[in-house]
């Protein structure tokens, strides 16, 4: 299977894959690894944060719509970490 590809002037660039979950990772990365793209966030889950999980959706949606609140009047240009520790501030 040939690859696709653009040219720029004189270079060519291969084309970026469409194949994209809703969490980012790359379908076409998993297939290389040899694996789903379900079982890479569970290993990375597991092996990468603290608590063993990554958030929840309601988790994430308490943040939202605290924010959103009025209780978080006093709150300027905060940026939240809700990965579980899998990202270091």
């Amino acid at each position: 299977m040939a690859s696709a590809s653009f040219a720029c002037g004189r270079m060519r660039f291969p084309k970026r894959s469409s194949r994209r979950t809703p969490v980012g990772y790359s379908t076409a990365f998993a297939e290389r690894a040899g694996t789903a793209v379900e079982a890479m966030l569970a290993e990375r889950a597991r092996t990468g944060t603290l608590p063993k999980r990554f958030p929840t959706l309601a988790e994430v949606a308490d943040y939202a719509a605290f924010v959103a609140s009025d209780r978080a009047s006093a709150m300027t240009g905060a940026i939240a970490n809700l990965t579980c520790g899998s990202l270091v501030d």
